[in-house]
Parts: structure tokens; C-alpha cells; sequence
């Protein structure tokens, strides 16, 4: 890369970087309006420095791809007007994502200061969220939210669990590399602080986040246990510690965490007459209306409700709670196949040989960090919303970011400094 005005003022970021960190997970609005100044100030950047080798980043060209075909598809949208203003707001995304990529983690200090920053947020929502779940109240006055009983933490919404999933591998690599440099039993220390923060998200009655999260822990263990068979024994007593954990927070909780895991079975056991199973349905529904090119993006919610069908009016959300149906019912199987083309772009940085064979821990941890986003069988939040889309996008480009840091010392190993023998 060429050096820039911006990219010789780095220092900057390390001011601005937690802020913008924060500022995506606190509230709607703002989050909006940092992503669309991001994706302002990336076009800007591009223009002023002719930068146009990102068109060679693959997940971006990806991206723009996706981008395209929601422009041109929505001029077969029941409502084309309004799909073609999301659609054309939908860029907004994958800029963003690049202004990260290229401008504010385009160096390994700027990543480390984020996820320093993520560590201090990620204990501020525990503590935040605990103390809510404990006292009543949380340090804003919130109290647990009526209908469900459960915690908001520093949140609006109910997203506490979800948005610790989020944060959580930010500030887990950054645990990484402080306990890495300083102690010889990290492993043990990473997965104790793993373990604890999974009976966190339970505790939050976040169940589908808290599946998630227990997915991404047995890969953490598989790769432990590969690399290091003997981590076993340490292991197995932070597993049981964490169980004893669990049993003294629920007894000072007022969330009813048991008996929403009853609930969670009886909604396998029954799942097409669930909630869930319902909502799937309608989205079923609305793909058949049109299938090729789906109906527009963010249309889901309009459509389903002018079909009209007795089983499905009811049950006509604003998104259908899981990225693949939202994905197949807004763009179709044409859209859905630049969709998992742009999946693809992602995922192959990740799991490049090189990185696993230079870090296999960190690589792993990067890896799961964006698949527990798109594992197609749990239900999410609309992956087109601005208080999911930023969190989301901005993983994309932390994980694509370390990993292309992690491929660079692999490429071009730093020198060895050599003592002379006295």
C-alpha cells in the first residue's frame, strides 16, 4: 500500500477507534450515522489518494456484487420505490466494512487498541447487566424488561446477550495476547474467562446466543486438545467450576433461565407449530411469490402482509429471524447465490493453511468469530437493520483484518535480534 496523509496519521485512530467501537453497539441512530460517515469518508479517501486497488479485495468486490443486484432486482419488487432506497443504502455496509479494513486497522496497534477497548466494554455490559439482574437496577436507573423478566444491561432492547457474543471475541483476542506474553498457562486462563462468559450469556436468558457461544467453545477446546492433548486435565475442572458458577448466579438471578431452557425443548419437539416454525413458514411463503429475484430488499415484512394467506398474516415480522430465509425471500435464488459467493470471499482468509499453521488458537477464534454470525440454523436478528448490520460488518472486517496481519508475518517474518556471547 502506498502511504498516505491518513495512513501516516494513524495515530488518530487510537482515539477514534473506541469510540467507534461503542458507538455502533449503543444505539441505533448513532450507530447509522457512524457507518454512513465511515462509508462517506472511505469514498472520499478513495477519491483524494486513488485508491482504487481495493476493487482487488475479493470479499469487497463480493460485496459490491451483492450490492449491485439488489439495485437492479428491485425494479421487480412489489414496492420498487422503497426497495430500491434500501437497496441503494445497502452500500453503506460494505463501505464501512472497507474503511476498517484499509484506514483504521491498516496496522497491528490500531487492531490491539480495539480490542483493549472491547475488553473494557465487554466487562462494563457485565457488570452492567449483573448488577441489573442483581440489584434491580443497572447503572442507568433500567430495570429488567416487564414482559420477559430478563436484562437490557446498558441496552435498550434485550440484545445484552447478543452483543456480548459480539464484543466477546474482540476482547478475547485481546486476552489472548496479553496472557500469551505473560503467562505459560494462558490456555487455562483463555478458557476459564471462555467459560465465564458463556454462563454470563446464559444467565441473560439469551438461549439460541448462549448455543452459539457453547459451539464456538467446543472449537476453542477441540483446538486446544489438538494442539496440546495434556490441556485436558486442566480443562475438565474449569468446565466443572463453571457449572458451580451457573448454580450460584441463578440463585441470586430473577431470570427464569431454567425454565426457558423447558420452553427451548418443547419448541424442538414442536417446532412447525412454534413461534419459530411459523415465522419460517411465512417466509417460505413470501420467497414463493417470487423466487428468482425475491422482493426486494427489506420488502419482506410489506409482502407477507398483502398476501393475506390465513396461516402466515399473523406471523408477517419485520424479518423473518434467520439471514439465509431473509436473504432468499428479499433476493431470490440468484441473490442468495452471490450471497453465499460473498460467504465464501470471508471465509477463505480464515482458513488459509498458512495462518493455522503460524497461530492455530487465534485462527481458530477468527473463524469462529464470523461463523457463529452466519451458522444457517439459528434464528438472528435482520442482517440488513443498522443495530445488527454494524456489529456484524464490523467483525467482517476485524477477523478479515487480523487474519491479513497473520498472513503478512507468515510472508515476511519479522528478524530475529541475535545477543553476542559475552
Amino acid at each position: 500500500m502506498s502511504s498516505t496523509i491518513a495512513e501516516k496519521k494513524s495515530n488518530i485512530w487510537l482515539y477514534v477507534i473506541p469510540l467507534l467501537l461503542v458507538s455502533v453497539f449503543i444505539r441505533k441512530a448513532l450507530s447509522d450515522a457512524v457507518v454512513s460517515l465511515s462509508a462517506i469518508f472511505f469514498i472520499v479517501y478513495v477519491i483524494k489518494y486513488k485508491r482504487v486497488d481495493f476493487l482487488s479485495v475479493p470479499w469487497l468486490r463480493a460485496a459490491l456484487l451483492f450490492f449491485a443486484y439488489g439495485v437492479i432486482t428491485s425494479f421487480f419488487s412489489p414496492f420498487p420505490q422503497a426497495a430500491l432506497t434500501q437497496a441503494l443504502i445497502f452500500i453503506r455496509w460494505p463501505l464501512f466494512a472497507a474503511m476498517l479494513y484499509f484506514i483504521a486497522f491498516n496496522n497491528e496497534k490500531n487492531i490491539e487498541v480495539f480490542e483493549k477497548a472491547a475488553v473494557v466494554f465487554l466487562l462494563f455490559i457485565m457488570f452492567d447487566t449483573l448488577l441489573q439482574m442483581i440489584h434491580g437496577t443497572d447503572i442507568f436507573g433500567r430495570t429488567l424488561q416487564e414482559e420477559y423478566h430478563r436484562p437490557t444491561g446498558p441496552f435498550v432492547k434485550l440484545v445484552a446477550g447478543v452483543y456480548s457474543l459480539k464484543v466477546f471475541f474482540f476482547a478475547f483476542v485481546g486476552c489472548y495476547f496479553i496472557f500469551k506474553n505473560k503467562s505459560k498457562a494462558f490456555e487455562v486462563i483463555l478458557t476459564a474467562i471462555y467459560a465465564l462468559v458463556a454462563v454470563f450469556i446464559l444467565s441473560t436468558g439469551e438461549r439460541v446466543v448462549f448455543l452459539l457461544m457453547l459451539m464456538g467453545l467446543v472449537l476453542w477446546l477441540g483446538a486446544l486438545v489438538y494442539k496440546n492433548p495434556a490441556t485436558l486435565r486442566y480443562i475438565l475442572p474449569i468446565l466443572a467450576i463453571s457449572v458451580g458458577g451457573l448454580a450460584v448466579l441463578l440463585s441470586f438471578s430473577s431470570v427464569s433461565v431454567l425454565s426457558r431452557a423447558g420452553s427451548f425443548v418443547d419448541l424442538l419437539n414442536n417446532f412447525p407449530e412454534s413461534t419459530y416454525g411459523r415465522i419460517f413458514h411465512a417466509a417460505t411463503e413470501v420467497w414463493k411469490t417470487q423466487p428468482i429475484t425475491g422482493v426486494g430488499m427489506r420488502m419482506y415484512s410489506e409482502t407477507c402482509e398483502i398476501l393475506a394467506l390465513p396461516d402466515v398474516l399473523n406471523w408477517c415480522n419485520r424479518h423473518p429471524h434467520n439471514i439465509y430465509l431473509e436473504v432468499l425471500a428479499q433476493a431470490g435464488v440468484i441473490g442468495m447465490m452471490l450471497f453465499l459467493y460473498m460467504l465464501f470471499c470471508f471465509f477463505k482468509p480464515l482458513l488459509q493453511k498458512k495462518i493455522w499453521q503460524q497461530d492455530y488458537l487465534l485462527a481458530m477464534v477468527l473463524f469462529t468469530s464470523v461463523l457463529v454470525i452466519f451458522w444457517p440454523i439459528a434464528s438472528s436478528m435482520s442482517i440488513f437493520a443498522n443495530n445488527y448490520a454494524g456489529p456484524v460488518w464490523l467483525t467482517i472486517a476485524w477477523a478479515l483484518s487480523r487474519a491479513r496481519f497473520l498472513q503478512l508475518s507468515v510472508d515476511y517474518p519479522k528478524p530475529q535480534l541475535v545477543r553476542d556471547s559475552q
